[in-house]
């Protein structure tokens, strides 16, 4: 990279934040949004709560408005769970 930071290190970086991110939104109570390979339809987006749960959503016609489509993984099993099993909370 033009930085002098090699790649595999820029990408550590990037890990380190967005789960700093995912922690402290979780901390507050808060779900993260994000599309994935889930995702089949525009507009749809997967939610990831605090309680380590994901589900599929997508938005309504007005853009305000989110549909619930239906739960992918259940609490505690989501890919980000295993915040919610650490002792973050704590910390945030």
């Amino acid at each position: 990279m033009s930085s002098g930071v090699s790649a595999q290190a820029f990408e550590d970086a990037v890990a380190a934040t967005t789960t700093a991110l995912y922690r402290h939104a979780f901390s507050l109570g808060l779900s993260l949004n994000n599309r994935d390979s889930r995702c089949e339809a525009d507009g749809e987006f997967v939610k990831f709560n605090p309680d380590g749960s994901e589900d599929l959503y997508c938005m309504g016609d007005d853009f305000k408005t989110e549909i619930f489509i239906r739960q992918l993984v259940p609490p505690g099993e989501g890919k980000w769970a295993y915040l919610q099993k650490s002792e973050i909370f704590e910390h945030a």
